[in-house]
């Protein structure tokens, strides 16, 4: 059981939804942060337990601090961040203002920030601490149509790489990874699409792991994307029959039926 809250941000969407609810399930003591009051009132199921929603312009460094000093009041320390913020207005460069485009940003790479910096006050005096970047892949070739979500989605992923720059040395502690819930490249054709609860689970779970190995770690779905190997790594690699070990998170079927053979031994 982790020593603190877990904060999930964007808690009004259907991953955020989820997010929360496996989290609360387990047991933990779950807030999750929304834009306005009427988007807390669509999750009555959530509305009970160890779970709140606290209101919060994550954009705002100000609402953020504020945010934060009550989940403190409330429930302890930060001790889990899951940052979820993903606002993904479909324009192209020649729908967008400067103002439109700087607002995507604000959102999605700055309350990435925001909220990091808040939490990092209470996890670097804790020497202790979990963050989970939740965005999409980001390729060369970009999707049309997105420029401010790829902008901001690359900025992100570069932002989580520079955190672990900045801490892994002297707070190793405080694990840091990115996690992509939509995979980089489409499943064959007719492939069932995966469930939101599946999602949820596996995000939920790298949340709670705290392998300090884990720091700087990118995870896709339910596994982990080895870093890039040069050409000559690639060649002695095959040359030696050797293969990079990728690491995976639990099987969401293998968790239902434990938890089912577990209630059933009750």
């Amino acid at each position: 059981m982790n020593d603190g809250a877990i904060v999930v941000t964007n808690a009004e969407s259907r991953l955020g939804q989820a997010l929360c609810r496996e989290l609360s399930l387990r047991g933990h003591a779950v807030v999750g942060l929304v834009r306005k009051h009427s988007n807390s009132t669509t999750m009555p199921d959530l509305q009970t337990g160890r779970f709140r929603t606290q209101i919060c312009n994550v954009a705002d460094p100000l609402a953020v601090s504020t945010a934060f000093e009550r989940i403190r009041a409330a429930l302890g320390p930060i001790d889990i961040l899951i940052n979820n913020t993903s606002l993904h207005p479909r324009r192209d460069i020649m729908d967008e203002s400067a103002h439109s485009f700087m607002d995507t940003i604000a959102i999605n790479l700055g309350g990435t920030v925001n909220c990091t910096r808040e939490a990092l006050n209470d996890m670097v005096r804790r020497g202790q601490g979990r963050i989970v970047d939740v965005g999409g892949p980001v390729a060369p070739g970009s999707m049309p149509g997105s420029i401010a979500y790829t902008v901001s989605r690359g900025a992100t992923q570069i932002f989580s790489r520079a955190l672990v720059a900045d801490l892994a040395d002297r707070f190793p502690r405080i694990v840091i990874s990115h996690w992509m819930p939509e995979p980089v490249r489409e499943g064959p054709r007719g492939s069932r699409p995966i469930g939101i609860e599946t999602l949820a689970h596996w995000g939920a779970s790298l949340a709670l792991m705290r392998d300090p190995n884990l720091n700087g770690t990118i995870w896709e779905l339910d596994r982990e994307l080895p870093p890039a190997r040069s050409f000559v790594r690639r060649v002695a690699d095959r040359v030696l029959w050797q293969t990079p070990h990728i690491r995976r998170l639990p099987s969401f079927q293998l968790a239902q039926d434990t938890a089912a053979s577990i209630q059933g031994m009750v």
